[in-house]
């Protein structure tokens, strides 16, 4: 992940590492929490397409999502199969993109994603999440 650079300055290099780590926290742990992988493509998603959120909205957009995620998707029989398949044709990386969007520019609507995906989100997800806490 982090290579050595002769170019680059010792505080550059520095910086560098200090962002990767930042950006995807490693853990001990073969696997990570679902609360660690959302909080880690949230951070990613918020510095590349530059939000300006503050690390305590990312970090309760993704307590958040992953309270949703256990009790309306991982709560079925497949998992997120079933959700997929039944519910919308979605992925969780778009959902948390919209979720954040829908944070951060609450009455805009993200050109990438369809209106009617979009409208499915706004009145039946978005609830969801905002009700769990």
């Amino acid at each position: 992940m982090y290579k050595y650079n002769k170019n680059k300055s010792l505080k550059d290099c520095i910086e560098e590492k200090k962002r990767i780590l930042y950006l995807y926290p490693m853990r001990k742990e073969r696997r990570r929490s679902n609360f660690d992988i959302n909080i880690s493509f949230l951070r990613k998603y918020n510095l590349e397409n530059e939000l300006g959120l503050e690390e305590v909205i990312i970090r309760e957009i993704a307590h958040k999502f992953t309270l949703w995620e256990k009790h309306f998707v991982l709560s079925l029989n497949l998992g997120y199969e079933e959700f997929r398949e039944k519910v919308i044709w979605l992925d969780y990386d778009e959902i948390l993109e919209l979720y954040i969007e829908a944070t951060a520019h609450p009455s805009v609507k993200p050109f990438w994603q369809s209106k009617n995906n979009y409208s499915f989100f706004m009145n039946k997800i978005l609830p969801q999440i905002n009700n769990l806490i």
